[in-house]
């Protein structure tokens, strides 16, 4: 059990919550017979609106396409894997979401989606997202993770041993 809890305090940064984050979306398609540069004009101009306090979750519910707009725009616990999923699959996107103070609202950025079958990345409208809230990590203690502690210990050292055991016994025969 010292050995164990030795191990997690060498390496409690793995034994913790993912952080996660609270964010706002609205999206814009271009409207029929609108081309695609006056749909991101159109989402300049709600930015600045936004911006100068117009409400958020109202104008999502009334002019976004996005599945949350239902709900405000607002998508609750966010992870990365969930930002990649169901915002932007774009690393550039998590980024600046990483950027974004609370309460902040992003310029308009182009919403894109996979077209696995064509291997490339299609441009479907212009999102805007507002950081409603930022989670930080979240350490957990030793006996909520003594299982996975000890299976990693174990692992490790199993990985060591083996290691060793392979050299060693390639060394003998003239390798």
């Amino acid at each position: 059990e010292s050995d164990l809890r030795e191990f997690y305090e060498q390496n409690e940064n793995r034994y913790q919550t993912l952080k996660t984050m609270d964010v706002d979306v609205i999206l814009l398609k271009p409207e029929e017979g609108e081309l695609f540069w006056e749909c991101q004009k159109r989402a300049e101009t709600l930015v600045q609106r936004l911006r100068e306090g117009q409400d958020f979750a109202q104008t999502a519910r009334e002019q976004s396409l996005h599945f949350s707009a239902s709900n405000g725009g607002r998508m609750e616990r966010l992870t990365s894997y969930g930002v990649g999923r169901f915002l932007q699959p774009r690393p550039a996107f998590s980024g600046m979401l990483n950027n974004l103070e609370e309460g902040e609202i992003s310029d308009p950025v182009i919403a894109e989606c996979y077209e696995p079958d064509k291997l490339r990345f299609l441009h479907v409208g212009v999102m805007i997202v507002r950081l409603a809230k930022r989670y930080p990590p979240e350490p957990m203690t030793f006996d909520l993770n003594k299982d996975r502690v000890r299976n990693q210990y174990v692992r490790r050292h199993f990985q060591r041993l083996e290691g060793e055991l392979r050299a060693e016994l390639l060394s003998q025969a003239g390798f």
